[in-house]
């Protein structure tokens, strides 16, 4: 939605690519595929889903090239299930995530990479919040302004408190990324 408006973005990082995929077949007795493990060019997040079905998602801190895209080493015996997809996860600020008949909500708001963990919870509680505003800016359309201020506000405390958070977090990583200096 903020893109269809054509809303100001403040970034934070450089671009950063997420790649994803899936893959299924078995791997050897003791194969550690849970958890996230970093690596010299960013990390990757490894999931068994099911007794034969893996998830994998790869983040690189530089462009890496080709090598953003590629399972992890551990998943070689695995066959691919379906293609590798991306996304833009760049971290990214809305400037402007209220106005004049909308209050914008989930990714559309701000963007910090998965291993932030909590997406699903920033959509449905912005959502939530976002419905609230809507139902009080009709309830008392005097205070519109006021309310769409206040969302403002909410929204980029959310996310400076997860950026910095992240930095931190990026800041043990064994090869950290030098934008978190």
């Amino acid at each position: 939605m903020s893109r269809q408006l054509g809303l100001p973005w403040r970034t934070y990082s450089p671009r950063l690519l997420a790649h994803y995929g899936y893959a299924t077949g078995d791997l050897p007795e003791g194969a550690e595929v849970c958890g996230i493990e970093a690596d010299p060019i960013g990390w990757y997040w490894m999931a068994k889903i099911r007794s034969d079905f893996y998830h994998w998602t790869r983040l690189c801190f530089i462009n890496a090239g080709h090598h953003q895209a590629v399972p992890p080493a551990v998943f070689k015996p695995l066959r691919a299930r379906g293609p590798v997809r991306g996304a833009d996860v760049t971290w990214r600020l809305c400037q402007q995530a209220s106005g004049d008949g909308f209050f914008i909500a989930g990714d559309s708001a701000f963007v910090l990479d998965p291993s932030s963990g909590h997406g699903v919870l920033k959509a449905l509680m912005t959502g939530m919040m976002a419905a609230h505003a809507v139902v009080e800016s009709l309830s008392t359309p005097w205070h519109v302004l006021s309310i769409q201020q206040q969302y403002q506000y909410w929204i980029n405390d959310w996310f400076n408190r997860d950026r910095l958070k992240m930095r931190e977090f990026y800041r043990t990583h064994p090869f950290a990324p030098e934008w978190c200096d």
